[in-house]
């Protein structure tokens, strides 16, 4: 990248405390990227609420747990007829139901 690369953020929402305190519940969202340098920013006057489940994360003390390994290989006798990216891909998302649903 080198000295003359420029990092900065300009996808931001700026608005005085008057403004905060005359509408409390506004929010900012950033949108992610899709194939630009800037995020799309919505201003909303309603609460966000997320519609999405919170993000699977692999915890080690999972490793022996009996229950969590047949799951596991449930999961992955399953034939997925792809690419071994969407294999895997399809194989954690079953996983993830498994434990939400």
């Amino acid at each position: 990248m080198g000295a003359a690369c420029i990092r900065e953020r300009l996808d931001r929402a700026l608005c005085s405390q008057s403004w905060v305190n005359r509408y409390p519940d506004t929010l900012v969202k950033h949108f992610t990227d899709q194939g630009s340098d800037h995020r799309a920013l919505l201003l909303s006057d309603k609460p966000y609420t997320r519609n999405t489940r919170p993000l699977f994360r692999f915890d080690a003390r999972w490793v022996d747990n009996p229950e969590v390994k047949a799951m596991v290989h449930y999961v992955w006798q399953e034939d997925i007829q792809d690419t071994p990216m969407f294999q895997l891909w399809e194989q954690i998302k079953k996983l993830r139901h498994l434990f939400y649903d």
